[in-house]
């Protein structure tokens, strides 16, 4: 994955466990891909791993919506990132 689309996965990331972008909330590829200037499948390619890590729920011809995440994860992520010698 190049270091853009890594870039932004991270943001992505960052954004939906602040809340910024709140769960069930609707992500489009199309605003996305404008917002990061960036074409539709890297931004399809980086839903499908965030979908895979549990970040986003994508529905096939219906949309990508931020997925409900337990707080226990949440936890978890913001203590490595705390605390990187971990």
């Amino acid at each position: 994955m190049s270091n853009k689309k890594k870039e932004i996965m991270e943001k992505l990331k960052k954004a939906i466990l602040s809340l910024e972008l709140k769960p069930g909330t609707i992500v489009s590829e199309t605003s996305l891909s404008e917002r990061f200037n960036l074409s539709r499948t890297p931004i399809r390619d980086i839903l499908k791993q965030l979908s895979m890590q549990g970040y986003i729920d994508i529905y096939p011809k219906k949309g990508n919506i931020v997925s409900y995440i337990d707080l226990e994860s949440v936890e978890q992520s913001f203590f490595v990132e705390s605390n990187p010698a971990v």
